[in-house]
Protein backbone atom coordinates (compact mmCIF):
# COMPACT_ATOMS: atom_id res chain seq x y z
CA UNK A 1 0.00 0.00 0.00
CA UNK A 2 1.40 3.46 -1.50
CA UNK A 3 1.40 6.49 0.70
CA UNK A 4 -2.34 7.27 2.74
CA UNK A 5 -3.55 9.82 5.34
CA UNK A 6 -5.63 9.07 8.33
CA UNK A 7 -8.19 11.35 9.86
CA UNK A 8 -10.10 12.07 13.24
CA UNK A 9 -13.97 12.40 11.92
CA UNK A 10 -16.56 13.61 14.44
CA UNK A 11 -20.51 13.47 13.68
CA UNK A 12 -23.68 14.12 15.50
CA UNK A 13 -27.49 12.96 15.05
CA UNK A 14 -30.14 14.50 16.82
CA UNK A 15 -32.87 11.12 17.84
CA UNK A 16 -36.39 11.89 19.29
CA UNK A 17 -35.80 9.58 21.85
CA UNK A 18 -33.29 6.76 23.06
CA UNK A 19 -35.85 4.30 21.87
CA UNK A 20 -35.71 5.59 18.82
CA UNK A 21 -31.74 5.53 18.55
CA UNK A 22 -31.57 2.06 19.90
CA UNK A 23 -34.19 0.97 17.55
CA UNK A 24 -31.96 2.97 14.34
CA UNK A 25 -28.31 0.90 15.54
CA UNK A 26 -30.62 -2.09 15.43
CA UNK A 27 -31.41 -1.71 11.78
CA UNK A 28 -27.98 -0.33 11.12
CA UNK A 29 -24.82 -1.44 13.48
CA UNK A 30 -23.64 -4.41 12.08
CA UNK A 31 -22.67 -5.64 14.89
CA UNK A 32 -26.09 -5.40 16.64
CA UNK A 33 -27.70 -6.38 13.68
CA UNK A 34 -25.35 -10.01 13.46
CA UNK A 35 -25.74 -10.57 17.61
CA UNK A 36 -29.79 -10.30 17.01
CA UNK A 37 -29.20 -12.60 13.86
CA UNK A 38 -28.38 -15.54 15.87
CA UNK A 39 -31.21 -15.30 18.64
CA UNK A 40 -35.16 -15.67 17.89
CA UNK A 41 -37.47 -13.25 18.68
CA UNK A 42 -38.31 -13.94 21.82
CA UNK A 43 -34.59 -13.99 22.70
CA UNK A 44 -33.79 -10.85 21.42
CA UNK A 45 -37.19 -8.80 22.75
CA UNK A 46 -35.92 -9.15 26.95
CA UNK A 47 -31.98 -8.29 25.28
CA UNK A 48 -33.14 -5.64 23.34
CA UNK A 49 -35.63 -3.93 26.10
CA UNK A 50 -33.07 -4.59 29.14
CA UNK A 51 -30.54 -2.15 26.59
CA UNK A 52 -32.95 0.17 26.18
CA UNK A 53 -33.77 0.21 30.40
CA UNK A 54 -30.42 0.52 30.83
CA UNK A 55 -29.93 3.84 27.89
CA UNK A 56 -32.98 5.19 28.85
CA UNK A 57 -31.76 5.68 33.04
CA UNK A 58 -28.50 6.82 31.74
CA UNK A 59 -29.34 9.07 29.22
CA UNK A 60 -33.35 9.93 29.89
CA UNK A 61 -35.89 9.56 27.73
CA UNK A 62 -35.96 12.31 25.80
CA UNK A 63 -34.63 13.63 22.54
CA UNK A 64 -30.69 13.77 22.59
CA UNK A 65 -27.74 14.38 20.39
CA UNK A 66 -26.14 11.73 20.29
CA UNK A 67 -22.21 12.05 18.98
CA UNK A 68 -19.63 10.00 18.00
CA UNK A 69 -16.07 10.01 16.04
CA UNK A 70 -14.15 7.60 13.61
CA UNK A 71 -11.05 7.22 11.81
CA UNK A 72 -11.08 7.52 8.29
CA UNK A 73 -8.16 6.07 6.62
CA UNK A 74 -7.44 6.72 2.46
CA UNK A 75 -4.62 4.52 0.75
CA UNK A 76 -3.40 4.28 -2.63
CA UNK A 77 -1.85 1.64 -4.38
CA UNK A 78 1.26 2.31 -6.35
CA UNK A 79 0.78 0.86 -9.83
CA UNK A 80 -1.69 -0.77 -11.46
CA UNK A 81 -4.37 -2.78 -10.41
CA UNK A 82 -4.10 -6.07 -11.86
CA UNK A 83 0.11 -6.01 -13.22
CA UNK A 84 2.80 -7.82 -11.70
CA UNK A 85 6.38 -6.06 -12.13
CA UNK A 86 9.40 -7.53 -13.42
Amino acid sequence: MGPGTLALRAAAMEVPSIRAFWEAQVRSSAPITLLKSGMTEQEWEPVSAHVVERLETEFGTGPRSVGWSAFLGIGRRSGAVGTEAG
